[in-house]
């Protein structure tokens, strides 16, 4: 036989069903009903089917069952009890945890605003500093008109030196390619 009344289901085995049937007002009555109708179907079935000696067994499985339903019920409500201080447990911790996120995003605020205020006065420093490296750029390009002459000179070196520099590199451009030719003979031998 299934669950309390024949075909009837049980609950008592999933806690989740067990609080949606507390928690919904229609569910529970329909539980109920069910209950009350198994009851009712086994005192009709023991009333006009069995004989007057199976009647006290009959009562006894009824009172048996009914028995049953009133502990499957106590079950429910205890597991449906356990799931809402679970529940409720959950919520407080949630709740704590989002006051504690909010203060943290608070304080993160406060720190963006000041570190804000400070690089404004950074940048205000950084302006007057500015101002007084312009002044020292006109001096150092005033000082660059002389370099520049002194470049020139410079550049014509420079290239000297970087005529010589081909020079070499087409050296060693060929003796590498004549040590990699070199190698690949090797190999090939």
């Amino acid at each position: 036989m299934s669950g309390l009344a024949g075909g009837t289901r049980q609950v008592s085995g999933d806690p989740m069903a067990v609080l949606a049937v507390l928690a919904d007002p229609e569910k529970y009555g329909q539980r109920l009903q069910e209950l009350r109708d198994a009851t009712e179907r086994y005192n009709e079935a023991i009333a006009l089917v069995a004989p007057a000696a199976e009647i006290p067994a009959r009562l006894a499985e009824a009172r048996a069952d009914r028995e049953r339903a009133a502990n499957e019920l106590a079950s429910v409500r205890a597991q449906a009890g356990d799931t809402m201080r679970r529940a409720e447990a959950e919520a407080a911790r949630v709740r704590q945890v989002s006051e504690k996120l909010l203060a943290e995003s608070h304080l993160k605020a406060e720190r963006v605003k000041h570190e804000q205020l400070e690089r404004e006065r950074l940048l205000d420093a950084r302006a007057g500093q500015l101002d007084r490296e312009f002044e020292l750029v006109k001096q150092l390009k005033e000082e660059a008109v002389r370099a520049t002459a002194e470049a020139v000179e410079t550049r014509q070196a420079a290239k000297a030196a970087e005529a010589s520099f081909d020079s070499h590199r087409r050296e060693l451009n060929r003796a590498v390619s004549t040590f990699a030719a070199s190698i690949q003979e090797l190999a090939r031998s």
